[in-house]
């Protein structure tokens, strides 16, 4: 969704909608691949360092890793341009945070009253 978004809605519309000194997303958090940064950085590279603070980014496998991670590898071209070229902070969580989580069929083990559970 966030991809289609920017091809309907210009970065100088968002940028004259926003009061100043107000992010739209202070601290965006990113999970899949950076496709729509690396877009709007090309697109509207004034719009980032006035309205983002710093940017989470949940991609990669740290410290060390022995193949690329899915939200890098899906494009790897937008990850390298948000890495090298992104003009503020960016804290970068690696999927070693997530691997203890227990999602999909596994959640079938947990209790019954597990919310994650529940959820799903």
């Amino acid at each position: 969704m966030q991809a289609q978004f920017l091809r309907y809605v210009s970065p100088e519309h968002l940028t004259c909608k926003l009061p100043d000194g107000r992010g739209f997303a202070d601290d965006p958090f990113i999970i899949g691949a950076l496709s729509n940064l690396a877009e709007l950085w090309r697109r509207a590279p004034d719009f980032v360092p006035a309205k983002v603070h710093r940017l989470v980014v949940m991609g990669g496998e740290f410290p060390n890793s022995s193949a690329p991670e899915t939200n890098i590898e899906t494009h790897r071209e937008a990850a390298q341009v948000v890495a090298s070229q992104w003009p503020g902070e960016i804290i970068w969580h690696g999927n070693e945070i997530g691997k203890a989580l227990i999602t999909g069929k596994q959640l079938k083990q947990t209790p019954r009253n597990n919310p994650v559970r529940r959820a799903y």
